[in-house]
C-alpha cells in the first residue's frame, strides 16, 4: 500500500487519525530535536495516543532513531503541510491532500517504529498492530511485541522472517505480561 492509499474515512475517524498521526508525528520531531540538542532520550520513550481508529495492543513505541534522522527532513515538511488541520473540529475524510499528507505521515511512521498501522473506521475491519521485522543474522534477542498488558480485545500479528538464527539467539513473537 503507498501512501496515497490512504482510505477514505468518516468525519469522525479523519479526525481522530489525523490527532493519533500528528500527535505521534510532533513527538517523533521534538524527540529529534532533543537528540540534536544533547538530551539523552530513553529508547522507548514514544508514548501510545490511544484511539480506536488506530488500534496498538502495546503503549510505548520503539523508534529507530537512525531512521528517524534521516528522515528527519522530510518529517517537517509534512508537520509544516498539516499544520492547517490542527485544531480543526471534523476533518473531511475524502480530502485528498489531507489523504495524501496522512498516508506520508504513516509510512514515515511505520519505517520509523517498524511496525505497520491498521487504519479504518469500521469496527469489524481487522485493525491492531502490524509487526515486520527482516533479521539477516539474529545473535541475540529478537522480539516482536513486548508489552507489560493488553487488552482483552487487543488484536496484533508478527511476522518475523530471519535469514540466520545462530546459536543461543531467542526469536520472540509476542511477549505479553497480563492479558485482559
Amino acid at each position: 500500500m503507498s501512501e496515497l492509499d490512504f482510505p477514505v474515512l468518516a468525519a469522525s475517524a479523519a479526525t481522530q487519525a489525523f490527532g493519533f498521526l500528528y500527535g505521534q508525528l510532533g513527538a517523533l520531531l521534538q524527540r529529534r530535536r532533543d537528540r540534536r540538542a544533547g538530551v539523552a532520550v530513553p529508547a522507548e520513550e514514544v508514548p501510545v495516543a490511544g484511539t480506536g481508529i488506530v488500534a496498538s495492543s502495546v503503549d510505548r513505541f520503539r523508534p529507530d532513531d537512525t531512521i528517524l534522522e534521516r528522515r528527519g527532513q522530510e518529517l517537517e515538511l509534512l508537520a509544516e503541510a498539516l499544520e492547517e488541520y490542527v485544531g480543526a473540529t471534523e476533518l473531511d475524510g475524502q480530502d485528498v491532500r489531507l489523504r495524501r499528507n496522512l498516508g506520508r505521515v504513516r509510512r514515515a511512521l511505520e519505517e520509523i517504529y517498524g511496525l505497520e498501522f491498521a487504519i479504518s473506521d469500521n469496527d469489524s475491519s481487522e485493525s491492531g498492530i502490524r509487526i515486520r521485522q527482516k533479521v539477516t543474522n539474529a545473535h541475540d534477542e529478537v522480539t516482536g511485541i513486548d508489552v507489560e498488558s493488553a487488552g482483552a480485545s487487543a488484536r496484533a500479528e508478527v511476522n518475523q522472517d530471519i535469514d540466520t538464527a545462530h546459536k543461543g539467539s531467542k526469536i520472540v513473537g509476542a511477549r505479553i505480561k497480563r492479558l485482559g
